[in-house]
Order: C-alpha cells, then sequence, then structure tokens
C-alpha cells in the first residue's frame, strides 16, 4: 500500500472517529463565536477585546463554564453571541464528556472480553490452556526480576475467568486475548509478530476442544507462518509427532 493511501486511509478513519468529530465542533463555535463577537466589541468594547486572540480566549473560558470574567461582552451583539456560546458550550462539552466515557468504558469491556489488540513487544504468548497453565504463570511470578515480564494467554476460556486470573500475580504482567489460537487472526490481535516466545500448551479450554497435537502442530504452523523468527515452544502428547514438529520448525529455521 502506497504512503497516499495509507494517509488517505488514516485520515478516512480520524473523520469516522466521534470523538474527533465532537472536538472539531468545539474548535469551531469557539472559533466562529470568537469572530463575531470581536467584531461587535472591537469598537464597542476595546479595552476587553483588542484583539482576536482575546476573543478566542473569551469563547474558550466562557464555552467550557470557567467564567473568569476578566473579559465581558457589552454590545448587544456580543452579548447575544455569549447567549449561544453559553447554551451550546454545555452540550458540547457534555456530549465530549459523554463521549470520552463511553470509548473507556467500552475499551475496558473489550479488554475484559480478551478482545483488544495487544501493542507489548517481546513478551510471551501461552496459547491453550489446561491444568497446569496456571502452574506456568506461578513459575513466571516466583522467578519474575525488576522488570516484570509481560505474559499474553490466547485460548476460549470464559473471560470473566481470566480477568480474574489476570490480576492475581503482583510480579508479572498477564493480558487475555479471546479466541482459537490456531487461527492468524487471534495471533494478530495477540501481537505474535513482535513476541519473544511462543508457548503452546494441549488445549483444554472449559472443555471445548479435546487435547491434541493437531491442533497444536497447525498453531505452531500459524506461528511460523506469521513470524518465522519467533521461538516457538510446544508441548507434546504424542512422541510420534516429534518427527512432523522437528520439520516444521526446520523448514522455518
Amino acid at each position: 500500500m502506497s504512503f497516499i493511501a495509507r494517509l488517505l486511509n488514516a485520515l478516512d478513519a480520524l473523520v469516522r472517529n466521534e470523538l474527533f468529530r465532537v472536538i472539531l465542533l468545539i474548535v469551531f463555535v469557539i472559533n466562529i463565536a470568537a469572530i463575531f463577537v470581536y467584531v461587535f466589541e472591537r469598537v464597542g468594547n476595546p479595552s476587553q477585546f483588542n484583539s482576536l486572540t482575546d476573543a478566542i480566549w473569551w469563547a474558550l473560558v466562557t464555552m467550557t463554564t470557567v467564567g473568569y470574567g476578566d473579559k465581558v461582552p457589552l454590545t448587544e451583539g456580543g452579548r447575544l453571541i455569549a447567549a449561544v456560546v453559553m447554551f451550546s458550550g454545555i452540550i458540547l462539552i457534555s456530549v465530549f464528556t459523554a463521549t470520552i466515557s463511553s470509548v473507556l468504558v467500552a475499551r475496558k469491556i473489550r479488554e475484559g472480553r480478551g478482545l483488544t489488540e495487544i501493542t507489548w513487544k517481546s513478551h510471551i504468548l501461552i496459547c491453550g490452556w489446561n491444568l497446569n497453565t496456571e502452574q506456568i504463570l506461578a513459575t513466571f511470578n516466583l522467578y519474575a526480576q525488576k522488570k516484570k515480564p509481560q505474559l499474553v494467554l490466547v485460548n476460549e476460556m470464559p473471560a470473566d475467568r481470566m480477568e480474574g486470573l489476570c490480576d492475581e500475580f503482583d510480579r508479572i504482567n498477564v493480558a487475555y486475548v479471546h479466541g482459537d489460537f490456531t487461527k492468524e487472526t487471534t495471533l494478530k490481535l495477540a501481537n505474535v509478530r513482535h513476541a519473544k516466545a511462543v508457548i503452546i500448551l494441549p488445549d483444554d479450554s472449559a472443555g471445548m476442544h479435546t487435547p491434541s497435537d493437531e491442533r497444536t502442530l497447525m498453531a505452531s504452523l500459524t506461528v511460523k507462518s506469521i513470524d518465522p523468527k519467533v521461538k516457538v515452544y510446544a508441548h507434546i502428547l504424542d512422541r510420534e509427532n516429534m518427527a512432523r514438529f522437528s520439520f516444521i520448525f526446520m523448514i522455518y529455521h
């Protein structure tokens, strides 16, 4: 994709962003109000509105309901503009606050459900879930140094169970991505491309899958296809499958 295309996509995403549109509307109202009040007040009240900068400052203070009172419109036109700014300010600031709150709440909900894209780098992915997973986390927590290791759990366990688990350990940072770890989209959500290592376990996510080397093999292939250089540690149940895994790692070596 060319630079122009990426730039256009970024601008399109920005325009579609609700928070950006609210901020843009606030800036627009402030500047329009400042221009009009300056036109009315620069003759009748030049001591307080000596420049357009003074008018912008007044509009900003009035819209945010701070109301310092250092600049007050005296003309009829100026007061009319002030009334419009006051009422529109209440609405726009309320919408702005509500939008930020909704974004933060939505992000928190997505994090809790394991649907947030991981931005960590040099982290460790633990793909799959079984009775040994908590013991693995406890071991990392026990031997953690001053810099907290970052571990990302990738499985299909219930989100509330994983959310509680992420807060149990004080010496490691644990995040959760919900999904099938054999799928490329799930692994990319866990930022496997920038991972330090990937641990693949026989998966028994709440009984949704029967632990098998086939899923481990599929996950190994998917991980290596995304990033051939990442280290993969796979727990194999059947020794007879060792040759198949060795062949995969030899290809991507």
